[in-house]
């Protein structure tokens, strides 16, 4: 069995990301600072204003969505041709019209099922981004479905919903008593103490959801590789929300360290499979050193106000990926072809290719002096 190993890497440009993201912090901050600005005015409000602020908040609102779509193409952009393979950038090949129409004509069915098509339009935009982006001479393809989605939704978030309506509604009526003979400082207390316990235990109740909408977005493919998430359900679910756990009793100080165990877990139990061999994703995660590296980008993104934003992530990438690794494994045992994984053959080219199987492939000499071992039989 041979193994062959590369590593990733990391180059975006921080020229080219920077002005669409200070385009995209000025339209979010804008509001709050029209506001102070009202408000330290000392000037009062008369009612034409107040007539005209739901259309004012319209057209800001289609602004900042306009902004938002064009940033999110274009960062998504960056980032695929950002990532390296072998001295090989990805390419993404689709413009921003088609982008734009999609997104368009998704919001816009979104609307009129009353939301119901959003599991679909969430899966165009992934084919979208997939489908048009390649390695070489060769496309992703992304498998996955809109009704499977559906259908992940409607469990994972459906009955998490009444399950924490259920204990709201147990929580109100025991403190629905207690709540009447409180003074007001008391009340506050509680009332924010039952707002982050909610808080808390629907983060919770999210978990299932991210493992099987990733499980759902890992369903792709590149040539007769099939890409898939191997990990069992209630493992995975275990150790995000002992992940989530950590990061909540520290207060968030936990949160680096948090990110790249699950990215390390998810991502390592990714497998390709081909012709007689298996690509696999690792991690080389070393825990103090990357737990400062990650919390000094973050405490230098906040002090700026978000504006190192694009410094953090270029350095932030370019590390996290120069210690990410593709093993590709060539395997000479007998593949059975299922429908999930069509490309596995028996005795793969790509074994025969190695140099472990021209090794098999080569005849051997045989002593005729040498002894010869005896077998079970004849033992």
């Amino acid at each position: 069995m041979s193994t062959e190993k590369s590593y990733l890497s990391f180059t975006l440009d921080v020229k080219r990301i920077f002005p669409i993201w200070f385009l995209f912090v000025g339209l979010v901050l804008a509001p709050y600072v029209l506001q102070y600005m009202a408000l330290t005015s000392g000037e009062p409000v008369n009612y034409p204003v107040q007539r005209e602020f739901y259309l004012i908040s319209f057209l800001y609102a289609l602004l900042v969505g306009l902004g938002y779509l064009l940033f999110y193409y274009k960062f998504a952009v960056l980032i695929i041709s950002s990532i390296s393979y072998k001295d090989h950038n990805l390419e993404f090949t689709e413009n921003f019209f088609s982008y734009f129409v999609l997104v368009i004509a998704g919001v816009i069915l979104s609307i009129l099922s009353l939301t119901i098509y959003i599991p679909w339009f969430i899966a165009s935009l992934n084919r979208f981004f997939t489908d048009y982006t390649r390695y070489k001479d060769s496309y992703f393809e992304f498998k996955g479905k809109g009704g499977k989605l559906f259908v992940i939704g409607l469990v994972s978030i459906f009955i998490p919903v009444i399950c924490l309506g259920i204990i709201m509604s147990v929580l109100a009526s025991v403190y629905k008593d207690e709540l009447g003979h409180m003074s007001p400082i008391h009340m506050g207390q509680k009332v924010m103490l039952y707002q982050v316990a909610t808080q808390i235990f629907a983060n919770f109740f999210t978990i299932p959801l991210f493992y099987l909408s990733f499980k759902w977005r890992v369903n792709t493919r590149y040539k007769d590789y099939s890409f898939k998430l191997m990990s069992d359900f209630f493992p995975a679910v275990f150790f995000a929300a002992g992940q989530f756990f950590l990061t909540v009793i520290s207060v968030g100080i936990y949160f680096p360290l948090a990110f790249l165990n699950l990215y390390r877990y998810f991502l390592g139990n990714i497998h390709g499979l081909g012709s007689g061999r298996t690509l696999r994703i690792r991690y080389e995660l070393e825990s103090g050193k990357d737990f400062l590296f990650i919390w000094k980008q973050f405490l230098l993104v906040i002090i700026s106000l978000g504006f190192y934003y694009p410094w953090a992530l270029k350095k932030m990438g370019a590390y996290i990926f120069a210690k990410t690794s593709l093993e590709t494994r060539y395997d000479p045992i007998v593949l059975v072809e299922t429908p999930e994984f069509p490309s596995a053959t028996l005795y793969a080219q790509a074994f025969e290719n190695s140099e472990e199987g021209r090794e098999e492939a080569e005849p051997k000499q045989i002593d005729p002096t040498a002894p010869v071992e005896p077998t079970d039989t004849e033992e």
